[in-house]
């Protein structure tokens, strides 16, 4: 998040190609692995750091650009309150930093 703040100051059009080319990425990664479509999903993130530098709630600002990416890969329809119905968080120490994406999907009327 606070790289998203600090990127937001200094030019607008540096956060919108940030944000393009993060939702790009993950609606491509779907896309390639083929995931379903869904009408309501339960999310849970795991977000791999190569340290603990950066607190867990400015890590957790990336599900914007998760949810984005899948809303363009056309697993979701929408990302609000009608299609995500839970989003968790895990965090952990890794070599590969990134974001696992485990998706669950629900009946529309969960």
């Amino acid at each position: 998040m606070n790289e998203i703040v600090a990127m937001s100051k200094r030019s607008h059009y540096t956060y919108s190609k940030s944000k393009a080319d993060w939702t790009a990425t993950v609606a491509l990664c779907a896309s390639e692995r083929g995931v379903a479509t869904f009408l309501g999903v339960r999310l849970t993130l795991m977000w791999v750091e190569r340290n603990k530098r950066r607190d867990p709630d400015n890590i957790r600002a990336g599900a914007k650009f998760v949810l984005d990416g899948l809303v363009a890969a056309g697993i979701l329809e929408n990302d609000g309150w009608g299609q995500v119905k839970s989003i968790s968080d895990e965090f952990t120490v890794g070599d590969e930093p990134g974001v696992w994406v485990t998706i669950e999907g629900v009946s529309d009327n969960e």
